[in-house]
């Protein structure tokens, strides 16, 4: 049976993620797609991190 939490129905086998940000409701047919694109969000952010360092190491010109 399907739930209603704060306007957002939750039905059986979704997964639900919560965090300080927060939170979101995953139906299991979409779960590896989200993962996938977690992958390539996490892939990119790293990227940019290390960019950023990289800068911050640079001597002035």
């Amino acid at each position: 049976m399907a739930v209603e939490v704060a306007g957002v129905c939750v039905n059986p086998g979704d997964y639900v993620y919560m965090d300080s940000a927060g939170g979101v409701v995953i139906p299991p047919a979409s779960l590896q797609q989200v993962f996938a694109i977690a992958e390539d969000i996490s892939a990119e952010e790293a990227a940019a991190a290390r960019d950023i360092r990289a800068e911050s190491t640079q001597p002035d010109s």
